[in-house]
Order: C-alpha cells, then sequence, then structure tokens
C-alpha cells in the first residue's frame, strides 16, 4: 500500500480514523489533551446545544521504565613490517548499542551497532626490480568500511530494525536490512612519484628516463543511507612530469688568448655563452571527478527520481624554463595552462558518449585560463675596466600576461585579457673604492702611521736623521772593536749588527746571481744603484780578498752609505679630518623602477602557444608587456577582435607607477 493513500478504519461507535502517511511513536514531540464541545448541527439529534459546564482532571504524562542496558566496545590494531619491503596495517573498532561513558545519560549513549575496519599496505614495489635499474616505485592500497545499524527501523520508528529484518527472507530481507544502514566504504590505490633513478653519480643527459617521473591516485566512496539509495564519489589524479638541470660550464673562447695583466682586454677575455638552458621542467596534471547520487524513494511513488551527476575533469599545464646565456644574462620563463575537458551529460553508456570525450582529449581539453611570466637581468660589465669598477650596476625587465575565457553562457561578451611590465635598474656606488685609486686620498682616508717610540716627527720638534745616524755610528764602531759596547747605545744593539751582515750578504748574492745567469757584468752595478735610489744602504765590498789570498772576515769589508731617504707624504692629523669629512660618503645605491599594467575586457581570440593565437597574430606583442595605446585598440577593434556586443560595459584600465629611490651610507 502507498503511503499517499489515506487509511480509514471505523470503530464500534461509528467513528472514523483517518491516516495519512506513516506515523509512529518515534516522530512524536509534543502531546496536547482538551475537551471539545462542538456546535450542534441538524445531523445529530442527542445534542442539545446548550453550553456544558464541568471539571476535568488529566493524570500527568511521565516517562518510566527506562532501557537502561548497557554495551560494549572493543579496538583492536596490528602492524606488520615486511622487512625492508613496506608494511601492512590492520584496525578496527565496534561498539553496540547502549554503550557510553558512566557519566552519560541515557538518551546521550550510543543508539546503533557500529563497526569499523580499514586495512593498509605500503610496499615499495621497486624492491623486486634489478637494483642495476634503480627504480623507485611506491604502492598503498587501502580500504575502509564502517557500517551502522540502528535499533529502531528508520522508516518505522517504533518498530525494532532487528523485528522488522526477522520478517524478511532472502533476498528482500538484504534489501531491508541495506535500506536502513548507514554504510560507508572508501578504497584507494596509489603510485607516488615513480621514476628510475639509477645509482652511481652519472651525469644526467636531456634524454635520460630519470628525467622522468609519474602519479596516479584513485580513490572510490561509495555511501548509501536511508535517505540516499546511491551516493558514489570517483576520484583520478594523473600526473606526468619531465625535468632537467643541467650545471652547464660557459664557453669562454678568449680566456686563454688574453692574458690577466691586460686589464683593459677583461671585456674581451670574460666573453662566455651557454648554448643549453639551466633548467628545464614540463608537468601535467589530469584531475578527473565523477560523482552520482541518488536519492532513495521512501513512498515509493509512481515518479522515480533521476540520479544527479557531478562531473569535473581538468587538464593543467606546466612550464618552466631558465637560460643562463652569459655569466651577466639570464632569462626565466614560467607559463600555466588551464583546460576543462567537457563531457556528456549522464552516464557514459553509450558509444556515442564515449567517443565525444575521447574527442574532447585529444583536443587538450577547452581552455579556460592562461598565464605566464618573463623575467631577464643584466649586469653591465663595468667591473671588467679599472677606471669603473666601483660601479655596479643592474638591470631587468619582467612582464606576465592573463587570459581568462568567458563563460559558456555569456561567450559573446567576449574573454579578458591583462598584463603587467616592469623596468628596473640597480646602481651601487663604492665610493670608498674610488678615493683608494688615489695615492693621496688614499693616505688621507687611511688612520695616521705613529713612528718609532722615542722618536718625534720631522716637523721641528726633533731630528729622527741624526739617531738614525748615531745609530749607525754605534754599529759600526761597535763591530770594529770586536763587539765592545758603544758608550751611546749601552745595549751593544749587537742583534742589529747581526741584522745587518745578513742584508749584506744578500745583496752581495743578489748581483753574483744576476751574472750567473745573463753574464752581464753591468747588471750588479745597476742593482746597486736601483737599491740605493730607494733609500736602502749601499753595500760593497772594500776587497774580497786580501794578499794571501783568504777572504776576508765581512765586518771588515763593509762599507756603509750615508743614503737620503725619500720622504713620505704623512700630513697631520687636522687635514686628514677635514679629508676625511669631505669623503664622508662611503657607499651608495640608486634603485628605480617603473610598473605598467593593461586589462582588457571583451577580447573574442584564443590562445595558443605562449599566448598567443599564431593563426591570426594575436594579440601579438601584448602577451610580453606591451601596453597597447589608443591607436593599436582601434585595429584590433576593426579587426573585429574586440567584442560588438551592445550588452558589454566592461572598464578597459590602465595604471602607471614610478619609484626613485636614493641612499648613502656615511
Amino acid at each position: 500500500a502507498s503511503f499517499a493513500v489515506p487509511y480509514i478504519v471505523e470503530d464500534a461507535l461509528g467513528n472514523f480514523i483517518k491516516i495519512v502517511g506513516n506515523p509512529n511513536l518515534g516522530d512524536v514531540k509534543m502531546a496536547m489533551l482538551g475537551v471539545l464541545n462542538p456546535k450542534k448541527t441538524p445531523n445529530d439529534v442527542t445534542d442539545d446545544g446548550a453550553k456544558k459546564c464541568g471539571e476535568v482532571w488529566f493524570n500527568e504524562l511521565r516517562l518510566s521504565n527506562l532501557d537502561e542496558t548497557g554495551g560494549y566496545a572493543a579496538l583492536a590494531r596490528m602492524d606488520l613490517q615486511l622487512a625492508d619491503i613496506g608494511t601492512i596495517k590492520f584496525s578496527g573498532n565496534m561498539h553496540t548499542a547502549g554503550y557510553g561513558n558512566i557519566d552519560q545519560r541515557v538518551n546521550l549513549r550510543a543508539r546503533e551497532n557500529y563497526n569499523q575496519f580499514d586495512v593498509s599496505a605500503n610496499i615499495n614495489a621497486g624492491k623486486f626490480a634489478p637494483k642495476s635499474w634503480g627504480l623507485q616505485l611506491p604502492v598503498f592500497a587501502g580500504y575502509s568500511q564502517t557500517v551502522s545499524n540502528p535499533i529502531f527501523d528508520p522508516y518505522d520508528m517504533d518498530v525494532k530494525f532487528a523485528d522488522k529484518v526477522k520478517a524478511y527472507d532472502g533476498d528482500a530481507r538484504d534489501s531491508v536490512r541495506k535500506a536502513a544502514q548507514d554504510f560507508t566504504a572508501i578504497k584507494s590505490l596509489n603510485f607516488q612519484n615513480v621514476r628510475i633513478a639509477p645509482p652511481g653519480d652519472k651525469k644526467r643527459q636531456v634524454w635520460d628516463l630519470q628525467n622522468f617521473d609519474f602519479s596516479y591516485s584513485f580513490t572510490q566512496t561509495n555511501k548509501h543511507t536511508p535517505l540516499l539509495e546511491k551516493d558514489q564519489l570517483d576520484e583520478h589524479q594523473l600526473a606526468f612530469g619531465y625535468a632537467f638541470s643541467n650545471k652547464t660550464k660557459p664557453i669562454e673562447p678568449f680566456k686563454k688568448m688574453i692574458s690577466q695583466k691586460r686589464k683593459y682586454w677583461a671585456l674581451i677575455r670574460d666573453i662566455n655563452f651557454n648554448l643549453l638552458p639551466s633548467n628545464f621542467t614540463f608537468r601535467n596534471s589530469i584531475s578527473r571527478t565523477i560523482g552520482e547520487t541518488q536519492i532513495r524513494n521512501i513512498d515509493e511513488g509512481a515518479y522515480p527520481i533521476p540520479a544527479n551527476f557531478f562531473k569535473f575533469f581538468t587538464w593543467n599545464r606546466t612550464y618552466s624554463l631558465r637560460w643562463d646565456l652569459t655569466k651577466a644574462l639570464s632569462f626565466d620563463f614560467n607559463a600555466m595552462n588551464n583546460s576543462r575537458i567537457d563531457e556528456p551529460f549522464g552516464r557514459l553508456d553509450t558509444k556515442e558518449k564515449k567517443d565525444t570525450l575521447w574527442k574532447n582529449i585529444k583536443r587538450l581539453g577547452r581552455n579556460t585560463g592562461y598565464n605566464q611570466s618573463l623575467n631577464a637581468n643584466y649586469t653591465v660589465p663595468l667591473a671588467k675596466f679599472p677606471l669603473t669598477d666601483w660601479v655596479t650596476l643592474r638591470a631587468g625587465y619582467g612582464t606576465t600576461f592573463q587570459w581568462t575565457a568567458a563563460s559558456l553562457l555569456a561567450k559573446s561578451l567576449g574573454n579578458v585579457i591583462g598584463n603587467t611590465q616592469n623596468r628596473q635598474i640597480n646602481g651601487e656606488l663604492d665610493f670608498t673604492k674610488l678615493y683608494n685609486k688615489s695615492k693621496i686620498l688614499k693616505i688621507l682616508n687611511s688612520p695616521k702611521v705613529q713612528g718609532p717610540k722615542g722618536n718625534k716627527s720631522e716637523d721641528g720638534k726633533g731630528q729622527s736623521k741624526g739617531k738614525d745616524a748615531i745609530g749607525r755610528g754605534s754599529k759600526e764602531s761597535n763591530s770594529m772593536r770586536g763587539g765592545q759596547e758603544n758608550p751611546l747605545n749601552p745595549r751593544g744593539d749587537k742583534e742589529n749588527a747581526v741584522a745587518k751582515e745578513e742584508n749584506v750578504e744578500r745583496e752581495e748574492s743578489k748581483p753574483n746571481e744576476k751574472e750567473n745567469k745573463k753574464e752581464e757584468p753591468t747588471t750588479s752595478a745597476r742593482s746597486k744603484s736601483k737599491k740605493g735610489s730607494k733609500g736602502k744602504a749601499n753595500t760593497t765590498l772594500a776587497s774580497a780578498k786580501d794578499s794571501t789570498g783568504k777572504a776576508k772576515p765581512k765586518s771588515l769589508v763593509v762599507k756603509d752609505k750615508k743614503v737620503k731617504k725619500k720622504k713620505e707624504f704623512n700630513p697631520p692629523e687636522g687635514i686628514r679630518s677635514f679629508a676625511r669629512l669631505l669623503m664622508m660618503v662611503k657607499r651608495a645605491s640608486i634603485n628605480y623602477n617603473e610598473n605598467l599594467g593593461t586589462t582588457l575586457p571583451g577580447y573574442m581570440d584564443s590562445t595558443q602557444v605562449l599566448g598567443n593565437n599564431w593563426g591570426s597574430g594575436n594579440p601579438d606583442a601584448f602577451a610580453f608587456g606591451y601596453q597597447p595605446s589608443r591607436q593599436w585598440l582601434e585595429a584590433k577593434g576593426r579587426d573585429n577582435v574586440l567584442t560588438r556586443d551592445s550588452l558589454f560595459n566592461a572598464q578597459f584600465q590602465q595604471q602607471y607607477s614610478q619609484t626613485l629611490n636614493i641612499t648613502a651610507n656615511l
């Protein structure tokens, strides 16, 4: 019988009871009692039609004899370790009706028989392949199930579920049990980052399989409840990628042809370039989600309820390229294309629907969005020239481009495209390095050099030359007396005398070495004259041998000549302080930045490669940061590249900003 047909019963007194639907005590939320004195009708001859007066008593309604039967619960877990192959895990838990904490009330305790379990395995399947392959194949598989059986039937809440199930046999019993259960099952299978990585440190090539990786995951969720006959959700994730990183060594054709000593030829000597990019990445991400929901026909009406379908099929492609063309010039490019694969409505249960799906997949889907960015950086080679090596100058150019497809419901309004452009120049000035190029400025900018302890400067307050002469005289007289101390030098300065003799030996050996190598008799004299011009002691041998042919002691053949030293520039502290005040700026930086951007709605063309449709040539340089002018827009309008829909009211927008920052360190 249908619940929509009224159920009518007549009692012994001729009263009729009419019931529509399926009422039960489980749905009772409120009870109301009252006395009614109906209005007299011609058909009721027993009613006098008069008012009645009386006193009525209602006993208080109370709930008693509550079922406080308790329940129990259990929990189990087991983990298995399969050496280095993987792990397997089991877990489960359950509780019966009436289970709860000791401090919980009856209505807060469990009112269903619940059980849940799951099993999962995480296996490194690459261990089963030869080790030389370097196969990495991680596999995850899992299954989880949850079942909840109520105490009372969800459709007849005043009838126990166990009693209702016993009233049926065979398939009918299974159908009743399934309709009343709250059931959830989850299946999953994953292959994450499958790749080949051979052992060893072999250099990667562009075509090597180890540059590729693969991932796939599948999850299926099945549910059915008293209100849902079927609720199934399937999720597929597929990823395929390629990544190549190259440690390129730049080609320098003139490096060995030009010497490092030729500073002004450094620009040509350091010319370099790379033939291959340093990094390239390509990745595909395919995601498909399909759900089917079937609402249960509870009252078993004559009108079937159709199933609802949820479909979401996308294909995203990303690209990344970095290329250091030279050590000073580099650029990187990133792009991402979003597309949607349209599916036929409903289940794919016919050949025509399946062919339509595969046709859309082969077309790489319908583009819904495209984004790209391009950045280029260049360092001006000012460091290659000695006169400008204190300046660092870098220039950069960056651009972005976005294309967003119009809704299928408003294709006549056109797509939306936009771009940005960034131009920047960064400069750093190292004034300390510039000052040090001048010897005078370098001395003024450095701390004053203090003379030896006890000596005074040559500004009239003392005479250091006299002291040096006395010191030399004391050394000479000391050596002539066979080591006796000079009365002007109590300490004797024996160590200085020894050092003096060693210097003489070195001065004597140098010209001899040059004579042996070059056999030029004038080399020794020329060497001695150079040393004398630098203010050093010019020593000669008075006589290398005596009349018997024996060598004389060196202490007797040394002759010191007083040479006037070149006076070094050593300004007083006042001049140094004034010069440092003028050279207070040590470092400065200049940053100049320009930002431009355009948003153009109503664009009717599509994208193919690098943001352009190479068949029509649109939007040409706009995809690389070009800021359109009025003439450009009018030309695109004449070519029907822009929409002519009368309902179009989106705004064309452009923005521009300019920033200049100058900082200095004192």
